[in-house]
C-alpha cells in the first residue's frame, strides 16, 4: 500500500513540476490577448471619435480610447511587477 502511495505522491510532484513550467506560458499569453483587445478598442474608439459629428458620441469614443489605454498601462504594469517579483 506504501508503494502504491509513494507512486502517486510522484506522480502528483511532477504533474505540479509541469504545471510550473506551463503557467507562465499561458499567463502571458492571456496578457498578450487583452492588451490586442485594449489596443483595438483604442483604434476603434479613435476612428470613431475622428468621425463622429455629436458631442456625446465624442465622448463616448474618447472615454472608450481612455479606459483602453488605461488598461493597456495596467497590463504592462503587471509584467514589470511581475518581472521584478521574478528576479527577486
Amino acid at each position: 500500500m506504501t508503494e502504491q502511495a509513494d507512486l502517486i505522491v510522484q506522480i502528483m510532484g511532477k504533474i505540479g513540476d509541469i504545471a510550473k513550467d506551463i503557467a507562465p506560458i499561458f499567463t502571458n499569453l492571456v496578457l498578450s490577448l487583452l492588451v490586442a483587445v485594449c489596443v483595438a478598442f483604442a483604434v476603434f474608439g479613435y476612428a470613431h471619435f475622428k468621425d463622429a459629428r455629436v458631442v456625446q458620441s465624442k465622448f463616448l469614443s474618447a472615454s472608450l480610447i481612455i479606459v483602453s489605454l488605461f488598461f493597456v498601462a495596467a497590463i504592462f504594469w503587471f509584467f514589470i511587477v511581475k518581472l521584478s517579483l521574478k528576479g527577486a
